[in-house]
């Protein structure tokens, strides 16, 4: 069955679709949003290949990406 959570973590919401019908494509466009989120806020890329790639916020936490 298709569902969305919503959560809130260190003042960041953060969505994550999952299910069937579609829904999966939504998950990469949340992931686009919150990299860019990231990199704007100071984060850095600091790695990446023909799939994925990762950014480490201001923090330091690393996050990865993938399609």
């Amino acid at each position: 069955m298709p569902g969305i959570t919503i959560s809130r973590r260190d003042g960041k919401w953060s969505v994550r679709a999952e299910g069937c019908c579609g829904l999966g494509g939504t998950q990469a466009y949340y992931d686009r949003a919150h990299a860019v989120q990231v990199l704007n806020e100071g984060g850095r890329l600091t790695g990446w290949d023909a799939i994925s790639f990762q950014i480490t916020d201001r923090r330091g936490r690393v996050h990865q990406y993938s399609s």
